[in-house]
């Protein structure tokens, strides 16, 4: 393995391009460069090394840049350090063999696209701290079955989870306020949605065509409901379908329509 470097202004360096041969299949990062700790993954520092199966990161790392990881097609197996505490978008987008992230509790945004197809992804443990899931970071991973959303959460983004295919049920805590558009959209085996006071907003399409959807119940604090957000929901109960109904009229009637 051949890795360049750069100096930082607080005497920290980061990884800014690695290169491997042929039969390097799992490589360890280490942990200092000329005595001085390596705290940074850059852009694309890994992108595009097909071939890697498992990346052991150093405990000094504390930033991982964007497209970090993007396409790395073969990667199996990655830690994520305790010290990491932003992560770029599309950092891990199209690991088509990654199965499973550990997400430490210094992490307070998923950004966008971070596991964009990552079609074997089955697991995700987000730590407590997490305040936002940006768009389409889980988009595409369609082996994806559970994802506990962590309590601190605000935001699920645009296209979050959409075509999440595995999904099976989902629980929205108390603090998330806006489910954007599209956030679950065509997540087709989703079956249980249970939201949670506290919730204002449901996007357009926020769940279009989640089929086995049968149960759902749209929380009193909701004031922006888009007509689309469960278009297509084919297998709502009447009562789930009630209580859409129920809060569109009540916005309606509270913004004078």
């Amino acid at each position: 393995m051949e890795l360049q470097y750069e100096i930082l202004d607080d005497d920290t360096v980061r990884i800014i391009k690695a290169a491997v041969s042929d039969d390097e299949l799992e490589i360890t990062i280490p942990e200092t460069y000329q005595d001085k700790k390596i705290s940074e993954i850059g852009h694309e520092a890994f992108s595009g090394l097909t071939r890697i199966r498992k990346i052991t990161l150093p405990e000094s790392i504390r930033s991982i840049g964007n497209c970090a990881f993007s396409e790395c097609r073969n990667l199996t197996l990655i830690n994520i350090p305790e010290k990491v505490a932003e992560i770029g978008v599309n950092a891990f987008d199209h690991c088509d063999m990654l199965e499973a992230i550990s997400l430490p509790d210094s992490i307070t945004c998923i950004k966008a696209w971070t596991f964009y197809y990552c079609e074997s992804l089955k697991e995700v443990k987000a730590g407590g701290s997490l305040r936002e899931i940006g768009q389409c970071a889980f988009a595409y991973c369609r082996r994806l079955r559970h994802f506990d959303i962590p309590d601190k959460t605000l935001v699920i983004g645009d296209n979050a989870f959409v075509e999440c295919l595995s999904l099976r049920e989902i629980t929205i805590p108390n603090g998330v306020t806006h489910i954007m558009n599209g956030a679950f959209a065509y997540c087709y085996r989703l079956k249980t949605v249970r939201l949670s006071d506290g919730l204002r907003k449901i996007g357009a399409n926020a769940f279009k065509s989640c089929v086995k959807l049968e149960k759902v119940q749209i929380p009193d604090t909701v004031t922006v409901l888009n007509k689309s957000a469960f278009e297509d929901c084919l297998a709502l109960s009447f009562k789930s379908k009630l209580s859409i109904a129920k809060r569109k009229r009540y916005i309606l009637k509270s913004q004078g329509g």
